[in-house]
């Protein structure tokens, strides 16, 4: 299993430093522009949001990588289960997660060390997306790709990013209709609930891509 994991961060390798190194720019960005508050207040919870975004969207690197260099094919034949490959996949999706919350993270200390007036509304609103995103976005991108093909990439994640989104801005307005009375304890609600829900669709998900992982030929 360790190895399984070590190969799918090293077919991200190169995605992954790109992908460092243009986060670690944006958090450098919030530096540059702390001398411009009010600019800075709003750039804010766009970086977390592409920050967070960006290490969830690796789903398909690795993917992409495996089919190139036919170690799909190849691992296989090696003495793991299916079963194994498929879980390396999501644990290293949970990682990358893990990668975009510590961006974040990083983000969010550098405004409040440059005692940047931070939208804590929308700082939270992105984080809690952020938080969807790493769990949905594989869920659905995932199982699809292995339906599909990696030749339909670009279309899954962009259909992918698309639903999620609307569903999410969809269900914010449906919970703050359907339960107006819980004003102070709505948006906590309602965030907990949504990342809860994003967590159990990644479980499903996971199950299900094992299903047609055992299936599939390769």
């Amino acid at each position: 299993m360790k190895g399984l994991i070590r190969n799918n961060f090293y077919s991200m390798e190169d995605s992954l430093k790109l992908t460092s190194a243009i986060n670690i720019m944006m958090a450098i960005g919030v530096r540059v522009l702390g001398i411009f508050n009010s600019f800075a207040r709003s750039w804010i919870a766009i970086v977390i949001l592409l920050q967070m975004g960006s290490y969830a969207v690796q789903v398909a690197s690795t993917l992409q990588k495996d089919v190139s260099s036919q170690w799909n094919k190849f691992e296989i034949t090696m003495p793991v289960r299916r079963k194994d490959v498929v879980k390396a996949k999501y644990i290293c999706f949970i990682l990358n997660g893990v990668l975009g919350i510590a961006a974040a993270l990083l983000t969010v200390i550098i405004s409040q060390l440059l005692q940047i007036d931070i939208n804590v509304e929308k700082v939270f609103l992105s984080i809690t997306f952020g938080i969807v995103i790493i769990f949905a976005l594989p869920a659905l991108t995932y199982p699809l790709l292995l339906i599909f093909g990696v030749d339909k990439t670009e279309m899954v994640l962009s259909i992918s990013v698309i639903l999620i989104s609307i569903l999410f801005v969809s269900s914010s307005v449906i919970f703050n209709y359907i339960m107006p009375d819980l004003s102070v304890y709505s948006n906590l609600v309602f965030r907990c609930s949504i990342i809860v829900i994003s967590i159990i669709l990644f479980i499903i998900s996971y199950m299900f891509s094992v299903i047609l992982y055992k299936k599939k030929e390769l």
